[in-house]
């Protein structure tokens, strides 16, 4: 399960174990304040805080040089850049040394609070199996458009045309402020990878349109085809944009990242790819 949809709003799964995790982590801390008159809830917090600022500054380290020239996209954590073990080991490092320091009821009730965050962050990502890496095949056979075509046999293909090699496959419409803003991005990702097929799927839009988009914005994009159908957002589950699909080149589906992504999170991506 990539996403989790509540109302309106889709979270990666990650995102919301972290934040389920913490929601109610602080709520026992809360109460377990209020019966014991105990400071719990502050301890809690740091150690949300150490494993957090751990995790981004670990992941921005690994991929400096996509961020050297874009300073503030540090502080972006929008593109959901964490090294979650080094993020994890900091949390626990900060619990046992908080742990050492309390005393008699504090300790005790610290110590219930981190281990029912530990019980529920880890039955959570058991339940929505984000551990499991089922092989999961892209359908190969799926038609998209290409009404820029030169010859009326090429305005109609199907994925298996880019098997074979690594496929990067975005979902984005010109509507969508954040595909936007992420198209230079995978223009630049695009040329520093050859080996890898870049497909710019357009969902349920205008050819008319997406030419307009495209000649505004002065992008030179490898693959842009239409899926006016919407069949890869199904696919996906995709309940927003933008959402990538990251494709061995067997055509088994790596990875599914729904929002975003910054030059790290795409290169980071892109390395897994076989």
């Amino acid at each position: 399960m990539n996403s989790i949809t509540i109302g309106p709003f889709a979270l990666s799964t990650p995102l919301f174990i972290i934040l389920l995790t913490l929601l109610c982590s602080v709520s026992l801390a809360w109460l377990l304040e209020k019966k014991y008159q105990v400071n719990v809830e502050k301890r809690v917090w740091l150690t949300a805080v150490a494993g957090l600022v751990v995790a981004r500054v670990v992941f921005v380290g690994q991929y400096w040089e996509q961020y050297q020239d874009h300073l503030l996209g540090v502080l972006d954590i929008r593109d959901g850049g964490f090294s979650v073990y080094a993020g994890l080991l900091a949390s626990l490092l900060m619990a046992l040394y908080l742990g050492v320091k309390s005393v008699g009821q504090q300790r005790m009730t610290f110590a219930l609070t981190v281990m029912t965050a530990v019980v529920i962050g880890g039955s959570t990502f058991l339940w929505l199996g984000v551990y499991k890496k089922e092989v999961q095949p892209l359908p190969l056979q799926t038609q998209l458009q290409n009404p820029w075509a030169t010859s009326a046999d090429q305005q109609m293909v199907t994925l298996e045309n880019f098997s074979g090699q690594p496929m990067v496959i975005n979902l984005w419409a010109s509507w969508c402020p954040p595909c936007r803003r992420e198209m230079p991005v995978f223009e630049t990702a695009q040329n520093e990878h050859p080996n890898v097929n870049f497909i710019y799927a357009n969902q349920q839009e205008r050819a008319e349109t997406v030419d307009k988009f495209l000649s505004e914005q002065q992008l030179n994009l490898q693959h842009v085809l239409l899926d006016s159908d919407a069949e890869l957002a199904r696919f996906a589950r995709s309940r927003g944009l933008p959402t990538t699909l990251f494709v061995n080149s067997d055509g088994s589906v790596q990875a599914i990242r729904m929002g975003e992504v910054s030059r790290a999170t795409l290169t980071q991506y892109i390395e897994q790819l076989r």
